[in-house]
């Protein structure tokens, strides 16, 4: 689990193994979840950039497309 603050900008670099664990932002859990994709730009399989919009939910979470057991929350606070 990790913590957010609204508006501020993140980089999450998958480059290494991203071709083997591809990174999703999703409003929902599980490898069928819901993406969430506003404010980011880039690739999840190399570096996605997020930008935290300011009406962002309170929960979100992370998962690897291919491995549902690699997942995890992302509390979004400020």
């Amino acid at each position: 689990a990790f913590y957010v603050y609204r508006g501020f900008t993140y980089a999450f670099d998958n480059s290494v193994q991203g071709g083997g664990h591809p990174f999703r932002i999703q409003s929902t859990q599980g490898l069928t979840g819901n993406a969430y994709t506003e404010g980011q730009s880039g690739s999840g399989s190399s570096v996605l950039y997020w930008t935290v919009p300011m009406d962002a939910p309170n929960s979100l979470y992370y998962q690897c497309t291919l491995h549902s057991l690699m997942n995890g929350t992302i509390t979004v606070v400020g």
